[in-house]
């Protein structure tokens, strides 16, 4: 007899049912800004592997939008990235529900308006996400922004409303406590054979080398033909969360980078508890 748990149920649901809020047209990058989190991700990698506490954590979400709110939207969200950071002991459930107070919010263009609306609204125990019209940084749009464990007085998450969907929030979520893109290469370039694997890329083993694949999948398949610094074809994984992969794609952590929201959580983002 076949036993189906709650991940491979979700498994499947998210590598078959392509989620309605997705935006339609151009796939946009996510924009979320590593660079000052990598000397910190750095000098924290063996205090990370060596990381073996068990993690129990409920965590209020804010979400504001201009328009009116749909709870029950919220709602099925919620139950969903709750089902992908189960295996972490984190948990999420929805605090307030706000309409911003005018539409001069809608758009973010640059780092001093991310500061000003975090100011206004932002909350020190909970994280805030806001849903607006549109997003770009040094004039590339993008689907969401992020803050990344080095600010940890930033409880903030952007996200296109085009763009807002379990998974986005997820990957969201996932930089706020502490993960890379699997193509993050701020820290060096990850070869495919993963001999570099620790000190490059995303600083994951069990996550494979990936080049971007942003734009390169097809129905849930990478179609591209990047190679790495060694040569090799990249394999990447469009399942990863972490990835540029279409939203209805992604739908897994892996052990390492599990264990690493544990340990961002516990050492920089346990004050939301």
């Amino acid at each position: 007899m076949m036993i189906f748990n709650a991940k491979s149920m979700l498994l499947v649901t998210c590598l078959y049912i392509v989620n309605v809020y997705t935006a339609f047209g151009q796939q946009l990058p996510d924009l979320s800004n590593s660079s000052g989190y990598i000397s910190l991700l750095q000098s924290n990698l063996q205090e990370e592997k060596n990381f073996s506490r068990q993690v129990f954590g409920e965590i209020g979400i804010d979400f504001y939008q201009v328009a009116d709110p749909y709870v029950n939207e919220y709602e099925m969200m919620i139950t969903e990235v709750n089902g992908f950071f189960e295996e972490t002991g984190l948990s999420f459930y929805i605090g307030e529900i706000k309409n911003l107070p005018h539409s001069g919010y809608s758009s973010i263009k640059d780092t001093m308006t991310i500061y000003q609306v975090e100011a206004l609204f932002s909350k020190e125990n909970r994280i805030s996400v806001f849903l607006i019209d549109s997003f770009m940084l040094d004039s590339i749009p993008g689907c969401g922004y992020s803050f990344f464990p080095d600010k940890p007085d930033h409880n903030s998450i952007f996200i296109i409303k085009n763009y807002f969907n379990a998974a986005e929030l997820t990957r969201m979520l996932g930089h706020f406590f502490g993960l890379l893109n699997t193509h993050d290469s701020r820290g060096g370039l990850e070869m495919v054979s993963g001999q570099n694997c620790s000190s490059s890329g995303d600083f994951i083993c069990d996550t494979p080398a990936d080049g971007n694949i942003l734009g390169q999948v097809v129905k849930c398949e990478y179609v591209g033909t990047k190679m790495s610094i060694s040569g090799e074809f990249y394999i990447p994984s469009v399942a990863n969360h972490m990835s540029e992969g279409p939203a209805h794609c992604r739908c897994i952590f892996t052990t390492e980078q599990q264990r690493r929201i544990k340990y961002y959580y516990s050492n920089y983002r346990e004050y939301l508890h």
